[in-house]
């Protein structure tokens, strides 16, 4: 089976889709030798998983970098195309959304995996359906998009596939463990610290996170440590810095920039509890908080308007606070936590959120509409 991935992004661009294509193809490639596969990307891409090809043909998605993208795959001549929507934040330009159509008419069969619906705007949704549209098959990270999509395209075929975060488990010692604690807190490793990973975003309620640290410092010393990026020149990011200027505890509060994966995994690990307020509550997409659920000693997230018995079987470690106010609930677990360990949950190859299930799933899909395609 030829089978070629475009993608928005990909690594060393920092975003999630870009990451998760990368390890998706990895593990494809683990799974079995009978997929040919090829990669079309950014042209600022460098990292290439095994015996892939990969393509760095895209100076930037509009009509020039799609041209180019049409006569790669033309000559590829591919069984199945696969597209990861959507490309970097900040890209306007519907290059990539007309591609499936464009496919469809030279005969290519097209699957698209929509990483973001529901939970977006009424203008994004309109350009995401024209991705939907015109794809034989559709893949969705959450459950809850296949009811949303259906209502509109009530005969479209969609397969619900998890994702899973990238970040490896890596076993930490007692030493490097206070070391790390040590920097967050500026010397002081006995503080309670809470901790937070993951793209600073509107829909991430960061604000919140801010101010459930300030009242938590009523009773309780505690830092607050960001294991991301905060760029001033972002105006959401600004917004967040002149927050955090007006908080009595603002010396309490660091970002760490942006992490490797395994100096993460430990960093994770260092804090006393990961705290995700997210807004819309969280899902099985949200692969920030999957990776601290799998490595953190406590998680608190904000429930879901949906129902996700995932997280109770997966994940003993998590406590769920109302996500339209989540800060007392949140203020009590913590100012009760008594820093005893709880079980934290391990990966396995056929868990819910394994990558070798995941890429199973995925060569099941191809080859059934491989199949049918056929019939």
């Amino acid at each position: 089976m030829r089978l070629c991935i475009i993608s928005g992004s990909y690594p060393p661009v920092k975003c999630g889709i870009g990451d998760y294509t990368h390890t998706l193809s990895n593990h494809l490639l683990a799974a079995t030798e009978d997929i040919d596969l090829h990669i079309i990307s950014p042209d600022i891409s460098y990292k290439t998983p095994d015996t892939a090809t990969i393509h760095n043909c895209i100076p930037k998605w509009n009509l020039k970098g799609g041209l180019k993208v049409i006569k790669l795959v033309r000559n590829l001549k591919p069984d199945i195309i696969h597209l990861q929507y959507q490309t970097p934040p900040g890209n306007k330009n519907i290059t990539i959304n007309l591609l499936p159509l464009i496919f469809r008419l030279f005969g290519c069969i097209v699957v698209s995996t929509i990483h973001e619906y529901t939970y977006t705007s009424r203008k994004f949704k309109s350009r995401n359906l024209l991705n939907i549209l015109f794809s034989n098959y559709c893949i969705i990270p959450d459950p809850v998009y296949k009811k949303d999509i259906n209502r509109i395209f009530p005969r479209k075929n969609i397969e619900f596939i998890p994702v899973s975060p990238d970040i490896p488990q890596i076993s930490i010692s007692n030493d490097e463990r206070n070391r790390i604690r040590e920097s967050l807190t500026f010397g002081k490793p006995k503080s309670y610290i809470i901790g937070y990973f993951g793209f600073v975003y509107q829909q991430k309620n960061i604000k919140a996170l801010i101010d459930l640290h300030s009242a938590i410092n009523k009773d309780k010393d505690c830092y607050l440590a960001f294991m991301a990026d905060l760029d001033p020149d972002i105006p959401h990011h600004l917004e967040i810095q002149n927050h955090i200027k007006k908080q009595s505890n603002k010396e309490k509060i660091c970002f760490t920039g942006y992490l490797d994966k395994q100096i993460l995994s430990k960093y994770i690990q260092s804090a006393d509890c990961m705290v995700f307020l997210f807004k819309d509550g969280i899902s099985p997409r949200n692969t920030s908080f999957i990776a601290a659920a799998y490595q953190a000693r406590m998680v608190i997230a904000t429930d879901s308007q949906h129902p996700m018995p995932f997280i109770t079987k997966e994940f003993p470690n998590v406590s769920l606070v109302d996500r339209n106010d989540p800060i007392p609930e949140a203020v009590k677990l913590i100012t009760n936590d008594n820093g005893k360990n709880k079980e934290t949950s391990k990966i396995q190859n056929e868990s819910y959120f394994s990558w070798p299930n995941i890429a199973k799933r995925h060569i099941l899909l191809y080859e059934k509409i491989l199949n049918d395609s056929r019939s």
